[in-house]
């Protein structure tokens, strides 16, 4: 394992200016085709109406008689969207500032299951047979991508169809072949902003895993038009969750991190493979590491390239020689733009130039996503990896930075599915309780890990309440509402908060469940009365 520590200071205004006087304008005439009231807006503003067809379209692609009914009747009725644009160099995109957090409510999570605790799959898939029956389909267009090894079929409400040539410009597109427009099968599906109602107030975003007539799995991912944001680390979730759902029903196992592969003129040709949760730091130890081995090897005269693999996920899966290999999911890179130096902006400009941006006036979580920095020719075959390292930004180096783990085995199944990493809180992400206790200075930590393990965060998570600014203004502890294991969730917060000093100057007397509004709340009292208290006493 390695541990890296790395700063920049903020870079976030330099990216800031005309771009986002010209957002709105931008914005509507892309969706000016959304419908005819809009598009008579447009006209009426004076603006010529050059992306009211974005994507050309064609109908009338017949499904493989495999699938589910309701996924035939859905493609054969849908709209397909036709030659791609994403992969050109298109102008700079500034989107406005959207909801970049998220509680528990809006995480994309598996619904389906054995129909006791929650609906089987017979409940969603007659959902979306109904939709299917009754959706117009002028409203939606669909558009194949490739996510890794998985074949996914994108659909989109076309009110938020312009994200194909924005934000999902990272995952690689193609158009349906003559051949597969007979017997047009994906391995997975992900809708976008379908209608709450689809399939049911209680279940306004999630996934389930769908299966063909011969049992292969075909996950399948939705939210509704209500929690759709333009911020790339929610929008593109659904899509990811269903991809690795189906990486490892293929036999693979999905890795958070990033990877590059370095090659010297003298003909050595390393690749890495880097895990890595939300705010450990993977584009700055990218360029870190970069900056390092260079060096090592005498100097960029003596690199033939570096090549960058993934910038945030990719599968791994064991080739018949037994070695490992690994392949991407993202042509490009959802950088955070103050954590990269000066020197890598200015090789990287034209890339930025033509990103599309998120929030850019966010001065804590400036986003673009680049596209192009990584080649699908390369990433989507299978590359042998030659190193597998973790970031860990809990601890500070004891040593060297780099430092050897002894057991590749752990590193793979318990470090990298763990995911620990101390909270950057550019992003609303909220704090890896089993973690936070673990390199805490609580007395009693080593007995709570003892006794609770993995339940912290299998059971407790966060709902965040915003400011009318999009901060985060609080983070309330909830219960994830696992079936049968409430008790256990209130006496993990007891032992956790009870007796414990909340701040310097009060303490915790009691903490309480509300079923009704599925939190936990605390009483506190100030220190100077338990003094005064313990002083009258003796």
């Amino acid at each position: 394992m390695f541990a890296v520590i790395f700063s920049a200071a903020d870079q976030g205004d330099l990216l800031r200016g005309a771009e986002a006087r010209i957002s709105d304008f931008i914005q509507t005439i892309i969706q000016a085709f959304v419908s005819p009231e809009k598009e008579a807006q447009v006209l009426k503003k004076g603006y010529p109406p050059s992306f009211q067809a974005a994507y050309p379209t064609v109908r009338g692609v017949k499904a493989d008689s495999g699938l589910q009914e309701w996924a035939q009747k859905f493609i054969s009725r849908a709209d397909f969207a036709g030659q791609s644009v994403a992969t050109d160099r298109s102008p700079s995109m500034v989107t406005p500032g959207t909801a970049r957090v998220a509680g528990y409510e809006r995480g994309i999570y598996r619904r389906d299951g054995d129909g006791s605790t929650a609906p089987g799959k017979e409940f969603f898939r007659k959902r979306l047979d109904e939709f299917a029956e009754v959706m117009n389909p002028k409203d939606y267009v669909c558009k194949m991508v490739q996510v890794g090894p998985t074949r996914l079929m994108l659909v989109m409400h076309r009110s938020y169809s312009h994200y194909m040539v924005e934000e999902l410009r990272l995952f690689p597109q193609f158009d349906v072949s003559l051949e597969e427009m007979q017997k047009l099968k994906p391995d997975a599906i992900s809708f976008m902003g379908i209608p709450a109602k689809t399939i049911g107030e209680d279940y306004r975003i999630g996934y389930f895993l769908d299966e063909d007539s011969a049992g292969t799995s075909i996950p399948v991912s939705w939210v509704d038009a209500e929690n759709i944001t333009d911020y790339m680390g929610y929008l593109k979730k659904p899509v990811l969750t269903v991809a690795n759902e189906r990486v490892k029903a293929i036999g693979g196992m999905p890795v958070h991190g990033s990877a590059l592969t370095i090659t010297a003129k003298n003909g050595l040709r390393k690749t890495v493979v880097m895990g890595g949760d939300s705010g450990t730091g993977k584009s700055e130890t990218i360029i870190a590491m970069t900056n390092q081995i260079i060096k090592g090897l005498g100097g960029a005269k003596n690199i033939e390239s570096v090549e960058l693999l993934s910038g945030d996920m990719l599968s791994l899966f064991e080739g018949e020689d037994g070695e490992m290999y690994m392949m991407g999911t993202e042509s490009g890179d959802f950088m955070r733009l103050t954590d990269i130096p000066n020197e890598w902006q200015e090789r990287m400009r034209d890339w930025i130039n033509s990103s599309s941006k998120t929030n850019l006036d966010d001065k804590t979580n400036p986003r673009a996503t680049i596209n192009g920095i990584c080649d699908p020719n390369v990433f989507l075959s299978p590359v042998r990896v030659n190193v597998f390292a973790n970031i860990n930004n809990f601890e500070k180096p004891n040593g060297p930075a780099f430092q050897e783990e002894r057991d590749p085995a752990n590193l793979l199944l318990d470090t990298y599915v763990k995911g620990y990493r101390r909270e950057k809180g550019t992003s609303g992400d909220q704090p890896n309780l089993f973690a936070s206790i673990k390199y805490s200075e609580v007395p009693d930590r080593e007995v709570l890990l003892s006794k609770y393990q993995e339940d912290f965060d299998r059971l407790l998570g966060w709902d965040l309440i915003l400011a009318k600014s999009g901060k985060v203004k609080t983070s309330i502890l909830s219960f994830k509402d696992v079936p049968g294991e409430v008790f256990r969730a209130r006496q993990m917060v007891k032992d956790l908060f009870v007796g414990k000093y909340c701040d310097d100057k009060h303490t915790i007397l009691e903490a309480r469940y509300e079923v009704r509004e599925n939190r936990f709340y605390v009483t506190i009292r100030a220190v100077w009365m338990q003094s005064l208290e313990d002083s009258r006493k003796s």
